[in-house]
């Protein structure tokens, strides 16, 4: 077999910011037209970094979000009526690039009943 001419060369696979790859390809034929690739030596594709410097890409202003509330914690009080308490934290995203943080708040508090608080009689001496 043989390698027919290489295709230009494609258009690099990033618009901005580095890392971009840029990649050729050739065919292999014969006398039955085309063949299979292993019938030529060397490779049908090549990649290799672009070759024209890319602008920086923009950077992009995130606003955080909170994450989901975690499970409420245990009452504060034994006995009685209490409060338990359950938070969440801004990072679902995390704010960055000057972007807002999260509006509200990290806490949140709900009333909670445990066992009635016993009463002891007053002892009169």
């Amino acid at each position: 077999g043989q390698w027919s001419v290489w295709n230009a060369w494609s258009s690099c696979s990033k618009t901005c910011g580095q890392g971009g790859l840029q990649s050729r390809s050739r065919a292999c034929s014969g006398d039955d037209e085309s063949v299979s690739e292993y019938m030529c030596t060397g490779v049908a594709l090549e990649r290799m970094p672009c070759s024209k410097v890319m602008p920086d890409c923009p950077i992009k202003v995130v606003n955080g979000g909170w994450s989901s509330w975690s499970e409420y914690g245990p009452c504060d009080v034994i006995c009685g009526v209490g409060t338990k308490y359950r938070t969440r934290q801004c990072n679902n995203p995390s704010p960055s690039f000057g972007g807002k943080p999260c509006s509200g708040l990290s806490e949140d508090e709900a009333p909670c009943k445990t066992v009635e608080c016993c009463k002891f009689p007053r002892f009169v001496f």
